[in-house]
């Protein structure tokens, strides 16, 4: 075989099938350990590379489900976004990055639903927005910068809608509209 032929393989995760590309490299990985349970599902650590050789992803499953820390990563090797899953959905503490490896945004799940707070970055690394969500709805007090850093809107949401007095500034930290 060419080692640079690049092959499919079919991987079962929680109910559906997936068709991976991988290439000769790549069956050097840990895809030894993941063994096939009699139901036809996946158990086991998951190593999934780019034809270039860099690591794609890299978790465990458990019974077939995305289960505990999984890291995706981008083609040039940054890491692209960590967290964990608990039988096949998010949950908790989520971390997103840019590819220059400025973290994006931070956001937290329970069963696989905005929960929690969440931030948001610029590419430079300067906070663009903070807030809370409550099952998978934006709740709570909300503030969005500008890349100075100047607050540009403070307010609260409800149930995912804008809630009560929102107030928006303009970049030089004056106060525009209530």
């Amino acid at each position: 075989m060419n080692k640079d032929t690049a092959y499919l393989i079919k991987i079962r995760i929680d109910d559906s099938l997936t068709v991976c590309r991988f290439n000769q490299v790549c069956k050097a990985t840990n895809l030894h350990e993941v063994k096939m349970l009699p139901n036809g599902f996946y158990h086991g650590l998951w190593k999934i590379y780019y034809e270039n050789g860099q690591l794609y992803f890299v978790g465990t499953c458990k019974d077939g489900k995305k289960h505990g820390l999984w890291k995706y990563y981008y083609e040039n090797g940054q890491l692209e976004s960590v967290g964990t899953y608990k039988d096949n959905e998010q949950h908790s503490l989520w971390k997103y990055y840019y590819e220059n490896g400025q973290l994006k945004s931070e956001e937290t799940y329970q069963n696989n639903k905005a929960h929690g707070l969440w931030k948001t970055y610029y590419r430079d690394g300067q906070l663009k927005s903070e807030g809370t969500y409550q099952d998978d709805k934006a709740h709570g007090l909300w503030k969005c910068y500008y890349e100075n850093e100047q607050l540009e809107s403070v307010g609260m949401y409800k149930d995912d809608k804008r809630h009560g007095l929102w107030k928006y500034y303009y970049e030089n930290g004056q106060l525009k509209s209530v």
